[in-house]
């Protein structure tokens, strides 16, 4: 991806302003002197600094989001049944202390484990 893309797509996310977009493209992902970069943009050193500042910060609070939003829609599986330490697989369930079990310990029968699973989903 050329800068110019690379400044579009932050730009169009709705995450930085145009200033922003390249002041952070030209030194955090290109790596272009402060100097060159500032002078590229048509703006002093330390005007420079404080946009790119502004742009960090806002990156970084994007990315501790997209982090955050990731952990929620994937939570870990845990591996193995805290009673008998079988692997878990794709159904299990968890004891009333919150521990993972498998359907075996848990008294489920697997064809209505299947079921309830999939009357969930429509």
């Amino acid at each position: 991806m050329n800068s110019d893309d690379a400044i579009s797509q932050l730009v169009d996310a709705g995450l930085l302003t145009d200033r922003q977009a390249e002041a952070y493209v030209l030194r955090a992902v290109e790596g272009v002197p402060r100097e060159a970069a500032a002078e590229s943009m048509g703006i002093s050193p330390n005007t420079l600094d404080n946009t790119l500042a502004r742009a960090r910060e806002k990156v970084r609070k994007a990315q501790a989001t997209a982090e955050a939003v990731e952990v929620i829609r994937s939570p870990d599986i845990p591996e193995k049944c805290s009673e008998c330490g079988h692997g878990l697989g794709q159904t299990w369930s968890r004891d009333s202390d919150g521990y993972p079990i498998c359907i075996d310990c848990a008294g489920i029968d697997p064809a209505e484990a299947t079921e309830n699973i999939s009357e969930s989903d429509t």
